[in-house]
C-alpha cells in the first residue's frame, strides 16, 4: 500500500549496557535493512540511527563505534534482495570489500553497492554513514551496467555536487516532506548519481567500451518493439561492428539478448503498474516485441514473481487503498 507520509524511526543505545546495546543495534538495523552479519570492536559502546522511508525509497543514517557488516551468498538466497544502496560517509570513512576489491569511501564521496552480491562494510569509531536504498533492482543494475562501480564519486564537484545538494536537502526536510515529494527528490538524486558514475565508468573502460554499451542500451530502449532486434541491427545502426558491441556488453556484464529482455521487461513493468494504463497484456506483449503473450507472461513472472495481470490487479488495489 502506498504511503502518503514519510515514516521516520529512530534508535539510540546510549544508556544501555554494552551487551544490551549491541543486541538492540543488530535487531533494529536488520529491521531497517536486509539480512547481514554484524561484528563489533571490543571498544563498542553506543550507536544511534534514523530511518526515513516511503513505499519506494528509504535512507538509514547511523553513527556508532567501530563496526563491520557482512552480507554473504547465504543472506542473499534467504532474503532475495536484489536492490542497491548508495553509501555516503557523512563523517569518517567506510571500507567496502566487494568481489575481492577493497575501496575506501571517505566523507565527501559516494559509492553504490549491490545487495545481490556478497559485500563487507566496516568503519571506525565516530563515523557517520548514510545508506540510500533504491526502489528497484532495475536501478541497481543501471548502477552496475558498466561492469560495476569504478571508484567513489566525488560529491564536491560536477554532477556529484548536485547529488550532494539534493541529499542534504532530503535529509534536512524529511520531517516535512510528503511521500511523493520525498520520492521525487530521491528519483532525481539517483538519476544524477547514475549519470555521474556512467561518465566515470565510460572514461575508464578500455577503448571506451563503456560508451558503446551505453549507446547500445539507449538504442535498445528506443526500439523495444522490433522483434528482429539483434546485435547485428544494433551494430549497423550505431556504426560499430557486432564484435565491438559484444565486447562492450560483455565488459558491462551482460549480453545482447539478456539486455534486450531486461529492457523489455523493465518497460513492461512500468506500464503494468502505471495508474490508468489500458493496454491489454496481448497488446503490451506485441508492443514490446515479445513473440507471444504467453512468452511475455512467462518471462514477466520469472522476473518479478507475479504475472503481469496479477501485478496489475495488486497495483490497482494499492492505488485505490493508498
Amino acid at each position: 500500500m502506498a504511503m502518503n507520509t514519510v515514516e521516520i524511526e529512530r534508535v539510540n543505545t546510549r544508556g544501555l549496557g554494552p551487551a544490551e546495546g549491541r543486541e538492540l543495534w543488530i535487531e533494529r538495523l536488520m529491521s531497517y535493512e536486509s539480512d547481514f552479519d554484524c561484528s563489533f570492536a571490543s571498544s563498542w559502546v553506543a550507536g544511534s540511527a534514523v530511518r526515513a522511508r516511503t513505499s519506494r525509497f528509504q535512507y538509514v543514517s547511523w553513527r556508532c563505534d567501530s563496526t563491520s557488516y557482512r552480507r554473504t551468498s547465504g543472506h542473499i538466497s534467504r532474503d532475495r534482495d536484489l536492490s542497491a544502496r548508495l553509501m555516503v560517509p557523512r563523517n569518517g570513512a567506510l571500507t567496502v570489500t566487494d568481489d575481492e576489491k577493497t575501496v575506501v569511501v571517505r566523507a565527501g564521496q559516494a559509492y553504490p553497492i549491490s545487495m545481490a552480491r556478497p559485500v563487507q562494510l566496516s568503519h571506525g569509531p565516530g563515523a557517520e554513514i548514510l545508506a540510500m536504498a533504491l526502489d528497484s533492482d532495475t536501478i541497481a543494475r543501471r548502477l552496475y551496467d558498466l561492469g560495476g562501480p569504478v571508484e567513489p564519486i566525488d560529491l564536491r564537484t560536477g554532477l556529484g555536487s548536485s547529488v550532494h545538494a539534493l541529499l542534504t536537502s532530503l535529509i534536512r526536510e524529511s520531517d516535512v516532506l510528503a511521500a511523493h515529494e520525498f520520492d521525487a527528490v530521491a528519483d532525481r538524486l539517483i538519476d544524477l548519481f547514475a549519470l555521474a558514475q556512467e561518465r566515470v565508468a565510460a572514461d575508464a573502460a578500455p577503448g571506451r567500451l563503456g560508451e558503446v554499451a551505453r549507446a547500445a542500451r539507449a538504442y535498445i530502449r528506443q526500439n523495444l518493439g522490433d522483434r528482429n532486434l539483434s546485435v547485428h541491427h544494433i551494430a549497423a545502426a550505431l556504426g560499430w561492428s557486432p564484435r565491438q558491441v559484444q565486447l562492450a556488453l560483455k565488459h558491462a556484464g551482460t549480453t545482447t539478448n539478456k539486455l534486450i529482455k531486461e529492457e523489455r521487461l523493465s518497460a513492461a513493468y512500468a506500464v503494468v503498474v502505471a495508474p490508468g494504463s489500458h493496454s491489454t497484456i496481448t497488446e503490451l506483449a506485441i508492443e514490446l516485441g515479445f513473440a507471444t503473450s504467453s512468452a511475455f507472461s512467462t518471462a514477466f513472472r520469472e522476473r518479478y514473481g507475479l504475472s503481469p495481470r496479477r501485478l496489475r490487479e495488486q497495483s490497482g488495489r494499492a492505488t485505490v487503498n493508498g
